[in-house]
């Protein structure tokens, strides 16, 4: 029998750039089953472009192109 732990990631980041790091990093791992990613949504402007998109149904897609400035 198998044992998992369930983690949920969390980050209070300033930029979608800190929020890209965190969704590969939870991408690698599956046991990190909730996220909460959502501060990036909070912000006024930011200069990255590309890399991540967050959908209307709550779930964040990963491209396979990097974000830019």
């Amino acid at each position: 029998m198998e044992h998992y732990l369930i983690l949920k990631s969390r980050s209070f980041s300033k930029s979608l750039l800190g929020i890209f790091a965190l969704v590969h990093f939870d991408m690698v791992w599956r046991n990190i089953i909730f996220h909460d990613l959502d501060s990036p949504l909070m912000l006024s402007e930011d200069p990255v472009i590309g890399g991540m998109t967050y959908h209307k149904d709550l779930q964040v897609t990963v491209g396979d192109t990097h974000g830019h400035c």
